[in-house]
């Protein structure tokens, strides 16, 4: 009785691998079609229009940060130039309160 018990289990053991074995055979089947060998001329076009829009995008992401770059480049030259003209503004002022002072 134990001899049948242990070839029935045996089987048991058996049959689930080979349902483990079929299972991973269908699931590879299943990847292999997820992703198909010969690629239709139709799926080529989307392919290059989706690249082309990539493209696209990422080179309205460069122009959009050059364009910030230089904005804000602009924008620090122009408070140097107005710190420049107010430094100036101020010598002039204290040059003229110094005459002032000095009785011009």
């Amino acid at each position: 009785a134990m001899e049948d018990a242990r070839k029935a289990q045996a089987e048991e053991e058996a049959k689930a691998a080979e349902e483990a074995r079929r299972a991973e055979e269908a699931a590879k089947r299943n990847l292999q079609l997820a992703t198909p060998k010969k690629r239709t001329p139709q799926m080529l076009k989307l392919q290059q229009a989706k690249e082309a829009q990539m493209r696209k995008a990422e080179a309205q992401k460069r122009a959009a940060a050059q364009a910030s770059q230089m904005a804000l480049r602009r924008q620090e030259e122009t408070q140097e130039r107005i710190k420049k003209v107010r430094a100036e503004n101020d010598r002039k002022a204290a040059m003229r309160r110094g005459k002032a002072a000095q009785g011009h």
